[in-house]
């Protein structure tokens, strides 16, 4: 089959169930948008014929599950036993991509500007949301990909350990200052939030590898 995105029902039942993130100050939505636009996994598979009445995932795009603007779904059936219909997935294109791009430009320019200890509150909030979820999210893993249990355990629980440690950081974001060899010259540095990126995860690691490159 050809390459295709697709959001996985790991990550579809964990963003429904995860709530506010933050309130009272317009954060939250263009937090959901920016790290939203970037919940795009690439994965290999084929497609086939299905029913309507098959489960319905979509792409988390600009803080909303939308359709592919292919309109074309696909199957994913658990490779264990292909009886079992994990459900119906978005056959997404270059529009798709394209749409996700622009809105994680646009939600960069305010979220660049939220102080570093209320970017480290989100994470924990999404590192508790993990750790609460872990047994559901390693089934769900296991049912989409085939891994032990004790190996997808492991895997949710990297993520769990690598959001709670970042999270740790938001108050340590220190720059550094270095002699200058002009001596009316001050030298400094400071940290800043990157702008949105494309990642590829192996579908063999499908938390633990996307937490290690877009929590930090």
């Amino acid at each position: 089959g050809a390459t295709k995105f697709l959001v996985t029902p790991a990550a579809s039942a964990a963003a429904r169930s995860s709530g506010p993130l933050l309130d009272g100050d317009g954060t939250r939505d263009h937090v959901t948008r920016y790290l939203g636009a970037l919940c795009v996994r690439l994965h290999a598979v084929s497609t086939v014929r299905h029913s309507r009445s098959m489960p319905t995932y979509h792409n988390y795009i600009d803080g909303a599950w939308i359709p592919s603007a292919s309109g074309e779904l696909f199957e994913n059936r658990n490779p264990a036993n292909r009886d079992d219909l994990i459900g119906l997935f978005p056959k997404s294109n270059e529009r798709d991509v394209a749409d996700a791009v622009d809105a994680a430009r646009r939600a960069y320019v305010r979220w660049r500007l939220v102080p570093a200890p209320r970017r480290a509150e989100i994470l924990f909030r999404a590192a508790q949301l993990f750790a609460d979820n872990k047994e559901a999210l390693a089934r769900d893993m296991t049912r989409e990909m085939g891994k032990v249990l004790a190996e997808t355990r492991g895997d949710v629980q990297e993520a769990v350990d690598m959001t709670f440690f970042m999270a740790g950081e938001g108050r340590r974001q220190y720059g550094q200052t270095v002699p200058s060899e002009l001596r009316d010259k001050f030298a400094m540095s400071m940290r800043q939030p990157l702008r949105g990126f494309a990642g590829i995860t192996p579908w063999n690691f499908p938390t633990a590898s996307p937490s290690l490159r877009t929590i930090p």
